[in-house]
């Protein structure tokens, strides 16, 4: 989200339609759960999961 408003703002200033467009575009390849992220036109995520994590070892496992 906080590059989305970066990105946003380039310009000085940013309204709410140019933070959404800017999320659209937004693709993480890897996030701190080793999970890529994508966000669809309402800025939902894509294909989201939830579940409870625990570091192992400096990773992250899935253990609910």
């Amino acid at each position: 989200m906080l590059g989305a408003i970066d990105r946003a703002c380039a310009n000085g200033t940013a309204t709410r339609a140019e933070v959404r467009a800017q999320i659209r575009k937004t693709k993480l390849a890897k996030t701190i759960l080793g999970l890529p992220v994508r966000f669809t036109s309402g800025g939902d995520i894509v294909k989201a999961a939830f579940g409870i994590y625990q570091s192992k070892n400096g990773k992250f496992a899935r253990i609910g």
